[in-house]
């Protein structure tokens, strides 16, 4: 997989590569054994805080040089 990001480090999307049977080999997993998204999301709630407000000073910007 590939995820892009922008200059402001923010994910831009992602790039799933396709699964080959001839490579990889499929196991399915037994349900009691996979971690939902709403479990996940409870477990990681109280860890989660919000991001500080961005500074654009923290951006690259081109210098000029005067000759």
């Amino acid at each position: 997989m590939i995820w892009p990001y922008d200059d402001r480090c923010r994910l831009l999307g992602e790039d799933v590569w396709e699964f080959d049977p001839a490579v990889r080999e499929h196991i399915k997993l037994d349900p009691a054994d996979v971690l939902t998204a709403r479990q996940a999301g409870d477990l990681l709630d109280p860890l989660i805080t919000p991001l500080p407000a961005f500074d654009d000073r923290l951006l690259s910007r081109p210098t000029t040089i005067d000759r």
